[in-house]
C-alpha cells in the first residue's frame, strides 16, 4: 500500500524532514482546519436562525438587517489567516531546510511553463507516487459468431 498525502514523503526527502517536523506540520493542519471549522459552524448557525426567523413571518427589518450584518462579519473572518500558518509552518524548519525551499519555491514559479509543455506533449506527466496503479482496461473480447 502506497502512503496518502498526508504521509509528506516528498516533502520529507525533499526538505530532509525529521518526523517530528513531519508530525507538527501536521498538527499545524489541523489546528487551521479546526479554526475554519468553527468559524464556519458559527456562520451555519447563525443562517439557520436567519432562515428560521424568515420562515415564522413575524420576521423585524431590523433584526433581520442586523443578523446578516452579523453572518457577513464570520464570513470575512474565515479562513484562517494564510499569513499566520504559513508563519508557524517556517518556524518548523530549520536554515538548511528554508533554503532548500527556495528551490521549491522556484520550481513553482515554472508551474505555467510546465502545464503548457505538458499540453502540447513536450513534457509526459507522470502521476504523484502516492496513487494506486493504472486501471486497467478488461480485455476486449471477439466479436465472432459462436
Amino acid at each position: 500500500m502506497r502512503p496518502g498525502p498526508q504521509a509528506l514523503t516528498e516533502l520529507k526527502t525533499a526538505l530532509s524532514l525529521t518526523d517530528d517536523q513531519v508530525a507538527q506540520f501536521r498538527q499545524l493542519q489541523q489546528d487551521r482546519m479546526q479554526a475554519s471549522r468553527q468559524n464556519w459552524d458559527q456562520v451555519a448557525q447563525k443562517q439557520r436562525e436567519l432562515n428560521d426567523l424568515l420562515n415564522s413571518g413575524t420576521a423585524d427589518a431590523t433584526v433581520v438587517g442586523n443578523m446578516t450584518l452579523e453572518i457577513r462579519a464570520l464570513q470575512k473572518q474565515a479562513p484562517p489567516d494564510e499569513q499566520t500558518y504559513r508563519d508557524k509552518a517556517l518556524a518548523i524548519l530549520n536554515p538548511a531546510q528554508k533554503t532548500k525551499l527556495q528551490l521549491l519555491e522556484q520550481a513553482l514559479q515554472l508551474r505555467p511553463a510546465v502545464d503548457e509543455a505538458l499540453s502540447v506533449n513536450l513534457l509526459q506527466f507522470q502521476a504523484p507516487r502516492f496513487m494506486g496503479p493504472p486501471i486497467m482496461q478488461p480485455p476486449i473480447q471477439p466479436t465472432g459468431k459462436k
